[in-house]
């Protein structure tokens, strides 16, 4: 948990600075943050079943054209679920009543596309390609293993913005996310944002 804090915090003061590189340019910009829930599948749905409601995104875009934007992505997404069996986890087997935790901090460049009018509702696709450290942990009784993983991942994207005033606007987005294979597992699960971003776009 220590290492994800720090490699939230580095994503974070990356977003930040991008963010305010962005406004010092002439191009329009965008800088955003989403309250997520999480529906896992493959490989994550195995290890902790069920939907979340623990995760954060934040983002900084810049636009390219008047339809075209580059950015960062940094999220924070945690799964957590209680079983009672047997699991492998980091060559041992264990047994028992167990709590389950996945905890992947997605670090991503991003790009979208936009529909081409500035007023009302404006949807947009997109997606992510980078990196994702994804920590798996089992706790059994007073016993906790863990396993974590730097995986390769993409994610692609839909969403729409609405404008509401002064260079504020809502937005809503899904993404899939899935983190290649590493450390013999994959991971995968969609994400379901609400989120407010300041922004010149409009």
């Amino acid at each position: 948990m220590k290492n994800a804090i720090k490699v939230a915090s580095l994503a974070l003061c990356l977003v930040s600075m991008t963010a305010g590189e962005v406004r010092a340019q002439s191009r329009d910009w965008w800088f955003g943050a989403t309250y997520q829930g999480a529906l896992p599948g493959g490989d994550t749905k195995d290890f902790t079943e069920g939907f979340s409601w623990r995760n954060i995104g934040i983002e900084g875009r810049t636009l390219l054209k008047d339809n075209l934007s580059l950015g960062l992505y940094a999220g924070w997404n945690v799964f957590n679920d209680e079983v009672d069996g047997t699991i492998s986890l980091g060559g041992a087997d264990v047994s028992g009543y167990q709590s389950r935790f996945v905890n992947a901090i997605p670090l991503l460049a991003t790009i979208h596309l936009y529909s081409s009018r500035r007023s009302g509702v404006r949807p947009y696709i997109g997606g992510g390609l980078g990196t994702y450290w994804v920590e798996n942990r089992v706790e059994l009784g007073l016993t906790g293993l863990e396993s974590d993983n730097w995986h390769f991942g993409l994610a692609p994207e839909v969403g729409f913005a609405m404008p509401m005033q002064n260079n504020v606007a809502a937005y809503v987005s899904v993404k899939y996310n899935y983190a290649f294979e590493a450390g013999d597992v994959s991971h995968s699960y969609w994400t379901f944002g609400i989120g407010i971003a300041t922004s010149d776009m409009y």
